[in-house]
């Protein structure tokens, strides 16, 4: 909901604006916070093709409103960078991840490799 993060977000699909026509793709900005967005999607009977989510910090609370937004056969796209968590090695252990995402990480010598697949 920064401004100015908000600001060059639109200068860049506004210089996209050519390759998104020739594309045949909409895109439109919002500056509001995803959760509330995505439930009035949802409670709107709007449905959309693509839903992008790179928030700070995890974005486990926005996918079920993602999810219910998607049109058939849409596409979700979701960053998780809480790594050390996913491997097990924060603070709290396995039960920090468990606790997050109902599920344990494996500490082996490939626990990266793991995590980024829970």
């Amino acid at each position: 909901i920064d401004p100015v993060a908000f600001a060059c977000l639109q200068k860049n699909v506004l210089a996209s604006e050519k390759a998104l026509r020739n594309a045949h793709t909409c895109v439109r900005c919002h500056n509001c916070d995803a959760s509330t967005f995505l439930e009035h999607l949802r409670f709107s009977n709007t449905r959309i093709d693509c839903v992008d989510l790179d928030p700070f910090g995890s974005p486990i609370e926005q996918i079920p409103s993602a999810i219910r937004c998607l049109a058939s056969g849409g596409l979700l796209s979701a960053a998780f960078f809480d790594v050390q968590i996913l491997c097990g090695s924060a603070q709290g252990g396995s039960s920090s991840c468990f606790a997050r995402y109902g599920a344990m990480p494996l500490r082996h010598r490939c626990a990266e490799e793991t995590g980024l697949r829970l």
